[in-house]
């Protein structure tokens, strides 16, 4: 099994479209982090958009702007499952390890390795841009570091696991039964 899961992880080292997953959902996690911190208004507007960040509510906001990593990683998900189709090497694969369910679960541990690092450097990246733009208006910080941190694990979790898996559940064919007729004949 360990196998099954270094060739996967060699597969997603060498190709180019990690990278460009990686770096895509960063740079739109500090857009997307950046616009929500500009947006947070100077005192406690019911209508403004983002509450201000000298408050808990506002800083939580900014920092937890991880949205875009999380569709990466359904993306990668997707990506790790079918690109063996995709590029015909899926024969090769499942001629060398015939066991199809270990090699699902292969590519399953590695995408939630790679979709959790997705998801830990969007929450660090949005955490640092929370803190900076708290640091230049000159407010306190009203999250703990024990806060911060499970802003930054939470965002990580659920990256790897959670669409990872259900992106290689969905891969598995169905088996389909053939039904006899009580004549003697297949249907």
């Amino acid at each position: 099994m360990t196998t099954l899961i270094r060739i996967e992880l060699l597969k997603l080292h060498t190709t180019r479209v990690t990278y460009g997953l990686l770096a895509t959902s960063t740079g739109l996690t500090v857009l997307y982090s950046l616009l929500a911190a500009a947006r947070a208004s100077t005192k406690a507007v019911k209508a403004a958009p983002v509450a201000p960040l000298s408050t808990a509510s506002g800083l939580g906001t900014v920092t937890t702007t991880t949205s875009f990593a999380l569709l990466f990683a359904a993306v990668l998900g997707v990506i790790v499952t079918s690109g063996e189709f995709r590029h015909g090497t899926a024969t090769l694969t499942y001629l060398g390890f015939p066991n199809r369910n270990r090699v699902l679960a292969a590519k399953f541990a590695a995408a939630a390795g790679v979709g959790a690092i997705l998801g830990l450097v969007a929450g660090v990246v949005a955490t640092v841009m929370g803190l900076a733009f708290v640091a230049v208006k000159g407010d306190s910080v009203t999250l703990g570091k024990p806060t911060l941190v499970a802003h930054i694990v939470g965002a990580a979790l659920p990256y790897g696991g959670y669409r990872c898996r259900a992106r290689v559940a969905g891969t598995q064919p169905t088996r389909r039964r053939r039904r006899h007729s009580p004549m003697g004949g297949g249907s």
